[in-house]
């Protein structure tokens, strides 16, 4: 039977994708470093749109009626939850930090930073799109057959091999990048729940902005720590995430559907 649905997965658009998107996100990088225009920065942000819409309107043709781009008919609480979920994990994380003293968050400079929080937002949600309509909107629509674990793992990996800072630059350490790809892995498993419980890829974008921009991070005038030197495996960063899918997963979130998991074979 698995080997039967895994069949159906187009695995050939799905390497010719994950292929293009890495080329369109280091390529532009390499250029840049040897010296070349600061200008090909721009394209990174947008390669798995890019490589989505060559794959839909130039190679396959197969336009955009399975990309779930439609905004009506989803529930509230699929809203809610793209909000309420990355708030509830950031906050969990900064506790320790609140708890203790380490760190403090400065009420009037919060205030005074709101403002400027929705054009924040916007301009984040304009990068971010770049990637939600090509790692969920395309990526995970083609290896949904694999099942509901394996999409989303496989959607993670190549997602999280998509991030140079991972390989290049002062952070790229073996700690750093273990911890990196557990939380990417657990953020494209939420993400993937988001998805298909919602019908759109558009509460998946709002959760995504909402983690990046609309937590404490957003604020750091306002966000003041003690120096201390900081792990570059830090459990305190992964454990609240890795809560919300576990319990997506005891909820039932992963599980196969009814008529697959009941299926001959």
């Amino acid at each position: 039977m698995r080997a039967r649905v895994a069949a159906e997965v187009p695995w050939v658009d799905v390497a010719a994708f994950a292929g293009l998107a890495l080329a369109l996100c280091y390529g532009p990088r390499l250029l840049e470093a040897r010296g070349g225009d600061p200008l090909w920065r721009v394209i990174p942000p947008y390669s798995p749109l890019l490589a989505a819409v060559v794959l839909r309107t130039v190679v396959r043709r197969e336009g955009f009626g399975d990309a779930r781009l439609g905004l009506t008919g989803i529930a509230a609480r699929h809203w809610l939850a793209a909000l309420a979920l990355p708030l509830a994990w950031n906050l969990v994380e900064a506790l320790p930090d609140l708890l203790t003293g380490a760190c403090r968050l400065e009420a009037g400079a919060l205030a005074a930073g709101l403002p400027g929080w929705g054009a924040t937002a916007a301009g984040a949600a304009l990068f971010l799109a770049g990637e939600e309509l090509g790692w969920r909107s395309y990526l995970l629509e083609k290896l949904r057959p694999a099942g509901p674990v394996a999409a989303p793992a496989l959607c993670g990996l190549v997602w999280f091999a998509w991030h140079p800072d991972v390989w290049i630059g002062p952070r790229a350490t073996v700690g750093h990048g273990a911890a990196f790809l557990v939380y990417v892995l657990c953020l494209s498993f939420v993400l993937a729940w988001l998805y298909e419980a919602s019908g759109s890829v558009w509460p998946c974008l709002a959760l995504h902005v909402f983690n990046n921009v609309a937590t404490l991070r957003a604020f750091k005038g306002a966000w003041t720590c003690a120096p201390r030197p900081r792990a570059d495996l830090d459990p305190a960063e992964l454990l609240p995430l890795l809560l919300v899918v576990a319990v997506l997963w005891w909820r039932g979130a992963f599980r196969p559907p009814p008529a697959a998991a009941a299926a001959p074979g």
